[in-house]
């Protein structure tokens, strides 16, 4: 009971940091799906939302939807800029819900895998146009 409450309050403070995060005009557009999936993914891991990691997967997610094309291009220097050891990335498009967007990611072993990696920390989702990433970085 003590562990369920401390996920809970752990998670209470991620979505008020996330929803202080999103208050832009450009990012609040689509903070509900964001917000919605990230809240999915966090029932898997215990992740805290990222402004930084956030703002990257937004911009790759705007890259997407302006060339019409998913892809992980630019994954290395988003990466880098995350300051992180490690990051991993799932993208997806044209799901109707962020319920779908996971269920799509878990049904694909290696997207699964990056939702599950114990050493991954901080997590950013950025959506647009339909066009989804999600990039989460840790040790």
């Amino acid at each position: 009971m003590w562990a369920r409450k401390l996920l809970d309050d752990h998670w209470l403070l991620a979505v008020c940091a996330s929803t202080l995060l999103l208050a832009s005009p450009a990012v609040a557009e689509n903070a509900d799906y964001s917000q919605r999936l990230a809240a999915l993914i966090h029932g898997r891991a215990l992740l805290s939302v990222d402004a930084e990691l956030t703002r990257l997967a937004l911009d790759h997610s705007v890259a997407m939807a302006k060339n019409r094309q998913m892809s992980h291009d630019g994954f290395e220097s988003r990466a880098r800029q995350s300051a992180s050891r490690l990051c991993v990335e799932n993208v997806g498009w044209n799901h109707r819900s962020p319920d779908a967007q996971l269920d799509g990611w878990r049904a694909s072993p290696g997207h699964d895998q990056n939702l599950l990696d114990t050493r991954v920390e901080r997590i950013g989702i950025g959506e647009s146009a339909g066009y989804v990433t999600m990039l989460a970085c840790g040790r």
